[in-house]
Order: C-alpha cells, then structure tokens, then sequence
C-alpha cells in the first residue's frame, strides 16, 4: 500500500466516523426529550420561538457556505504549497461547521423543544457527506515538484 493510499483510507475513515457521528444527536435527543418524535400538529411551523428558528435557519445556511468556502481554501494551500497535511485539515474544518449545524438543531430540540429539530441534523448530515474526501485533491499536494525528481 502507498502512502497516498494509506493517507486516503486515514482521510475516508474519519469522514465516515464524522458522518455516523451525526447519529448519536437522534440518540441524545430521543433519550431526553422522546416525545418530540411523537406528532404534535398544533405548534406552528416556527414553534414558539420563531426568531430563535429563523436565527438557527441563518446559521445552518451561513455554516453550509462557510465549510465549502474553507475546505476549498485549504485545499487549495495544500495542492500549491504540496502539504497533503492540508487536505486533511480541509476535511475537518469542512464537517466541523456542518457537525455545528446539527448541534444546532440539538440546541433547538433540547432547549426549545422545536419539533422541526431534525432538518437541522439533516442538512448537517447531508452536509459532511458532501465532504467526502476526494483523492485527486491528495495526490495533487503529493505530487512531485520538477526541482524533486
């Protein structure tokens, strides 16, 4: 096995354990506050505390944006510097801000009892699954330079 393919199964190992993550919020929400999962038709769509929704609402979407522009930055420094260091970096700055978004929606599910919680674990989810690593951005900054042959 080569080091390329060693760093890339490190890098699809640590998205997977970051993308299964996401479940253990279901876990902690359905063992504290089970009867969100129940139907409860008479709170609105915002719940009670619509501004609260609307202000996770802009978080989730600004986090989304954020956790594409930086991963592609890093990986950007590390294919022009050829540090396959920063690729891993990008990963992980990439799922935080999405692992962010779900821990929003724990927030609105635990302190606020919003029963719409789960779109926010969704997009969070779906978030870090788009982060999947991708090996042509590793062998990019492994790649070796013309002065190193």
């Amino acid at each position: 096995m080569t080091e390329i393919d060693q760093k890339y199964r490190t890098l699809a190992i640590l998205w997977l354990i970051l993308l299964f993550s996401q479940l253990l919020f279901v876990v902690v929400i359905y063992s504290s506050k089970a009867e969100l999962f129940s139907d409860r038709s008479e709170q609105s769509s915002f719940g009670n505390e619509s501004t609260v929704v609307f202000g996770a609402a802009f978080l989730a979407i600004a986090n989304l944006a954020i956790s594409f522009f930086f991963r592609r930055k890093a990986i950007e420094q590390g294919i022009a510097e050829q540090k396959p260091e920063y690729i891993q970096t990008a990963l992980i700055i990439g799922c935080a801000f999405c692992e962010a978004i779900s821990i929003i929606g724990l927030v609105l599910a635990l302190v606020f009892e919003y029963q719409y919680f789960y779109l926010w674990l969704l997009v969070g989810f779906i978030g870090i699954f788009l982060h999947f690593p991708r090996r042509k951005n590793l062998v990019a900054a492994t790649r070796p330079t013309a002065g190193n042959c």
